[in-house]
């Protein structure tokens, strides 16, 4: 298995539980190169994928998923390409978040969207992170799983280059430069607008190493190993679940 198929099946083992029974027509939003979607669709689902980044569309639709470019919320807000249009019609019996609610910056916005585009008791999944709670001692573990990374040569983006401060002031300075929303606003609107099912917390570090190793030989032996050691330091209190899983319906009214 490669590095991203780890990825996708910590993921797909997270949502199983929680998914409608397929065949079900879910929507997916900031599906990225579709591989998450290709996995739903082989197990019965009907899925539709979007996301604003064309050349991820293109890579989904290679794989056979129906992707389109789209802006969710659907709003007059462009990404620079005119063809960043197309409609995306419901309803759906399920819509995924996909680590991309954080990213969103019309969060109210993009949540009344999904309520209204679900069927009534639709599920909403959003699997996310809850980065606003790392300590110093996870942010210690990070920097050295970085310069791990670089000094066995492997590709770790340019963003990181500059992280030579205290491992905490740094990763909070690097999530602060992107705007992302905290975990506990996303909670808060989410619990606001559908009716909470259940919330699990899960590992999230080991993504990073999925860019880390790409290209690299048994790139997924080394993702699944650094997966499997986080499962065992977040068991043992050692390093704090980053990850999170949210599940809510749509009840009656709004």
């Amino acid at each position: 298995m490669t590095a991203q198929d780890i990825a996708v099946e910590e993921t797909v083992e997270a949502l199983t539980p929680y998914l409608p029974e397929a065949p079900s027509r879910l929507l997916e939003i900031g599906s990225g190169e579709g591989r998450l979607a290709s996995a739903l669709i082989s197990k019965g689902h009907d899925l539709v994928a979007v996301d604003e980044d064309r050349s991820a569309i293109e890579a989904a639709q290679q794989r056979g998923v129906d992707a389109r470019v789209a802006c969710w919320p659907q709003t007059p807000k462009t990404t620079g390409d005119e063809e960043n249009t197309t409609a995306i019609h419901g309803p759906f019996d399920g819509i995924l978040f996909t680590r991309s609610l954080h990213h969103i910056g019309e969060l109210e916005s993009a949540l009344e969207a999904a309520w209204e585009a679900l069927t009534p008791g639709g599920i909403l999944i959003v699997q996310d992170w809850a980065w606003e709670t790392v300590t110093e001692g996870d942010a210690e573990l990070l920097h050295r799983l970085i310069d791990l990374a670089r000094s066995a040569g492997w590709s770790v983006s340019d963003e990181w280059n500059d992280a030579d401060g205290p491992p905490l002031r740094d990763w909070r300075n690097h999530l602060n430069e992107h705007g992302l929303h905290e975990w506990t606003t996303s909670r808060t609107a989410l619990g606001a607008r559908f009716q909470q099912r259940a919330e699990t917390n899960h590992p999230y570090w080991f993504r990073y190493f999925v860019t880390f190793v790409e290209g690299v030989d048994r790139g997924g032996e080394i993702v699944k190993a650094v997966l499997e050691l986080e499962r065992s330091l977040i068991r043992s209190g050692a390093l704090g679940a980053l990850g999170r899983l949210w599940v809510g319906t749509r009840g009656p009214g709004t």
